[in-house]
Formats: structure tokens, sequence, C-alpha cells
């Protein structure tokens, strides 16, 4: 369950990141990928994770390649994951 989480989280960080990047508020994001912004706020939070369908749409909408954005979510949560473990054995 620790992992769904991390990941929920690290992407949430990972598409802020690339939103803010992009110089997007929420709410351009929402109308170029016609999705609701207190739904993509959800999304940056952790608070969910979304649809394959959906994850297409913000992509296309920031210009990201899937196989990258993904690849940095993935050490955003290899670095988490690690950093929890270090401070559980400290």
């Amino acid at each position: 369950m620790e992992e769904k989480l991390v990941f929920k989280k690290s992407f949430g960080k990972c598409l802020r990141q690339k939103r803010t990047e992009s110089k997007l508020t929420l709410q351009q994001l929402g109308l170029k990928a016609d999705l609701d912004d207190n739904y993509i706020g959800k999304i940056e939070r952790g608070q969910k994770i979304p649809s394959v369908y959906i994850f297409t749409k913000l992509s296309e909408s920031l210009d990201l390649n899937l196989q990258y954005f993904l690849h940095e979510v993935k050490e955003e949560m290899e670095s988490e994951l690690s950093s929890k473990k270090w401070q559980r054995l400290h």
C-alpha cells in the first residue's frame, strides 16, 4: 500500500513540475486538456491517480513524452522510498 501512496505523490509532484515549467495555471491546463482544474489539483496533491485516458490528455496538453514522464515519476518514487527507508533505519 505504501508504494501506491508514494506513486500518487510522485506522479503529482512531477505533473505539477511540468505544468509550472510550462508556465500554466491549473485553470489554463484544465482548459487546454478539457479537464476540471479541481481534478488536476487533486492529482497534483497525490489524492487521485489519473486513468490512462486522462494521463494521455494531460501529457498531450503539456507536450510530454509519456515514457520519459513515467521514467521521471519512477525516479522520484525511488528517491522517496529510499528516503523513507533511511529514515526508518535511523
